[in-house]
Order: C-alpha cells, then structure tokens, then sequence
C-alpha cells in the first residue's frame, strides 16, 4: 500500500514541475488533413496553460487552450 501511494505521489510532482515549465521550438503545422501540406511555425508553450504559434514569416498565428 505504501508504494501504490509513493507512485501516486511521484506522478503528482512530474505533473506539478510540468506545469511550471516554458518551452519554445520550431516545428511544422499541418495545414490540414493533407499531410503534404504544411507550414513551419515556431511554438511557445507555457506549462499546461497555453501553446501558441506564430508562423515564420509572423503573418499567422493562434492558441490553443486546454
């Protein structure tokens, strides 16, 4: 039983230190169900609030909330 609760405890604190975490890189954006077509952004995110992406030339961008 003490283990099961250490386990439990662990993951809380991986999920904690996660969502106090920033992190930006540049990757591709599927511009839809085509696979072929895809544009390169770069991405911010912050912990588990927010990712944004802005696009390389900064004419496009959005968010996604959870």
């Amino acid at each position: 039983m003490a283990e099961k609760y250490r386990r439990i405890l662990e993951a809380y604190r991986v999920e904690v230190g996660y969502g106090r975490t920033i992190e930006a890189y540049t990757s591709v954006l599927p511009d839809g169900p085509d696979v072929s077509s895809t544009t390169h952004v770069n991405y911010f995110r912050v912990g588990r609030l927010a990712l944004y992406y802005q696009s390389l030339n900064g004419r496009e961008g959005g968010l996604w909330l959870p």
